[in-house]
């Protein structure tokens, strides 16, 4: 059986200029992340990298919570930023 698409995706959340996992965010600051975020517009973000790159793409995805809406940017596994080539290698 294989895995969800995309597990290899992880989430970095900028809370004040300073970087989170959400591990490391308590309980009201994923609520409130939840509450201000756009879910729709993050799933098309992730659905549409996914397709580009590959479900076995290793990224960070960074949430920018200052920003309203929140600003989605992603960075490879080194947080380079991901280019055309890897595209063309799936």
């Amino acid at each position: 059986m294989t895995g969800l698409p995309g597990t290899n995706l992880k989430n970095i959340y900028i809370i004040n200029g300073e970087y989170f996992s959400l591990e490391q965010l308590s309980a009201e600051q994923q609520k409130q992340i939840e509450e201000n975020g756009d879910r729709r517009a993050y799933s098309a973000y992730r659905s549409t990298l996914l397709e580009a790159y590959g479900e076995d793409l290793e990224a960070n995805i960074f949430i920018n919570t200052d920003r309203v809406p929140h600003e989605l940017k992603v960075f490879d596994k080194n947080n380079q930023a991901l280019t055309r080539e890897r595209r063309q290698l799936r």
